[in-house]
């Protein structure tokens, strides 16, 4: 016959061995479930870094209109071309002679000042403008080359463009189209305006740049 090992000072019984093991055991397991449960709250997710998009376009030349080296740096590490040139906004009209021209935040508002220019920009080339983070690049670029509107006036109006997209401002509509990156390629109407095609951006900070960019311009 066994007897029960008892504790000599009060002679409880001790507990068994396996009772011990199965007691660590499930101590363990509730250690590892609550590690499962905080380790999102001591360890917080951090998503996996997106790579910036590249754009190839082997056979265009590209005029990258800026005094920014940050702005030209961006596009420079986004698009690859035929040619990158990169021009001060005081030769911009050069870049009318390009396949693709691109203004600066930097320079926009200097190019917007010469309607001119603009013009033979849209007659010439495709031509993506870009505004700083929450400004509209449309409102920008023609705010030299087409007249505010008062709402419910009407009145012709002697801009060179048959169509824009307008928002409204102050009781006025003005081009825009809310976004801060936009490409526009042109086409002669019959009566002599220009018939704007376009596709917008939005950009939120200066760094997402290249993926506005990519989104107007489009990939291979």
């Amino acid at each position: 016959m066994t007897r029960a090992v008892t504790d000599k000072g009060t002679g409880a019984a001790l507990p068994k061995p396996h009772s011990v093991w199965a007691f660590v055991i499930l101590a363990l397991y509730l250690a590892f479930l609550a590690f499962l449960l905080l380790y999102p709250i001591l360890v917080p997710w951090s998503p996996p870094k997106e790579s910036p998009p590249i754009i190839e376009k082997p056979q265009w030349r590209i005029a990258i209109v800026t005094e920014d080296p940050v702005f030209a740096e961006l596009i420079n590490s986004t698009i690859k071309a035929k040619e990158l040139a990169v021009i001060p906004p005081a030769r911009a009209e050069e870049s009318a002679s390009f396949d693709l021209a691109i203004i600066g935040w930097d320079v926009l508002p200097m190019i917007s000042a010469n309607p001119e220019l603009v013009k033979r920009l849209l007659n010439s080339t495709r031509l993506i403008a870009v505004a700083e983070p929450g400004q509209d690049a449309l409102t920008l670029l023609f705010s030299g080359l087409v007249e505010p509107v008062k709402i419910g006036e009407k009145k012709p109006t002697k801009d060179p463009i048959a169509f824009l997209p307008l928002v409204e401002k102050d009781g006025y509509l003005v081009p825009g189209c809310e976004c801060s990156v936009i490409l526009l390629e042109a086409r002669q109407a019959p009566g002599g305006k220009l018939i704007l095609g376009y596709r917008e951006a939005t950009l939120t900070r200066k760094n997402r740049l290249p993926w506005a960019i990519a989104a107007v311009l489009g990939t291979p």
